[in-house]
């Protein structure tokens, strides 16, 4: 079946590819496939994500897709193909740091999401590589140490041993504030090049949005960001997230957010309260024809119609009114 993908240049022959458990630590999602790539310097490595993505659906049915056509070289048609099934496959940079999170969460080490005691021992960088590969997954062996010691960096608190003669060995935990600081740089660094595409689905909901003030579309655009990441963290992870961030990190928007939810119930009991008149009236309506309360209604209506005052006969009807120019020009006798 012919597919076609899309490969950052900086990608050789001999990448190696593995596969690591989803972030999110769904079962219901399969694991991810990475692509690492060694750059000439041994201490470099690029992680990238090989993901897949279908185009062309028919509406008549999930198995049935569109043909698309794919040209090579736009300077030469004849260069170009036709992908039957829909799919292409592409990359995208990740930071593996996702993973080793997944993996703390899953052996209770951040244990201040469940305010436990957060007194957790430091670890050294090899100890923690060794665990990921003995406790997690065979692959991260691939994964040079050099590139969990940078992502460790970023949200771990950490302490520098000097053994001597050069030798020395880095320690990590996690704790909260490093953690949150994390957090909030993805998500500032999301919410700084937000899609316009999605933003503009988030105005359809919240119509009034667009007429706030500017730092409330900002922490919008976080709040959502925050959703967007839920697809690399386990789900635990991003309630405690969304409830810390709640209060400091965009607590205009929830307030903007909550009464607008209750302006929208109170709009849409009114709306029911309308609707469910109008069926009452309609439903009186017809169980009115089906009793003859039609018929009824119209004798009452033309009996409630005053009488007119009462005609005369004969020869009272024949007399006419008599005024002064008629008088005037009356026959003599």
């Amino acid at each position: 079946m012919k597919t076609i993908s899309f490969l950052p240049d900086i990608l050789k022959e001999s990448n190696q590819i593995i596969n690591l458990e989803h972030p999110s630590l769904d079962g219901k999602k399969t694991k991810i496939e990475l692509i690492l790539s060694n750059s000439e310097n041994c201490d470099e490595q690029n992680i990238y994500w090989f993901q897949e993505s279908k185009f062309g659906k028919s509406p008549e049915g999930k198995e049935l897709t569109i043909k698309s056509i794919f040209f090579n070289n736009i300077n030469d048609i004849k260069k170009g193909g036709i992908i039957p099934n829909g799919k292409i496959n592409f990359c995208t940079l990740y930071d593996i740091s996702f993973s080793i999170i997944a993996f703390f969460y899953k052996e209770n080490k951040l244990n201040f999401i469940e305010e436990k005691d957060t007194s957790t021992k430091l670890e050294s960088l090899n100890d923690i590589h060794m665990s990921l590969f003995e406790k997690s997954n065979k692959n991260w062996r691939y994964v040079k140490t050099s590139k969990i010691k940078e992502s460790l960096i970023k949200f771990c608190h950490y302490i520098e041993e000097d053994h001597g003669e050069d030798s020395k060995e880095l320690y990590f935990k996690v704790t909260k504030d490093n953690f949150i600081k994390f957090v909030e740089k993805k998500l500032n660094k999301i919410a700084d090049s937000f899609p316009k595409t999605v933003f503009s689905k988030i105005l359809e909901k919240y119509s009034s949005l667009s007429l706030q003030e500017e730092n409330i579309q900002r922490e919008a655009k976080l709040f959502f960001a925050l959703e967007l990441l839920t697809s690399l963290i386990p789900f635990e992870l991003y309630n405690y997230l969304n409830k810390e961030f709640r209060t400091h990190l965009y607590p205009n928007f929830i307030n903007f957010k909550e009464i607008d939810n209750v302006k929208e119930t109170e709009l849409l009991k009114e709306q029911e309260l309308l609707l469910q008149t109008a069926r009452n009236v309609s439903s009186n309506m017809k169980d009115g024809n089906k009793n003859g309360f039609s018929k009824l209604t119209v004798k009452t209506s033309v009996s409630s119609i005053q009488p007119s005052k009462k005609r005369k006969t004969g020869e009272e009807s024949k007399k006419v009114s008599v005024g002064a120019l008629d008088s005037f020009f009356k026959a003599r006798k």
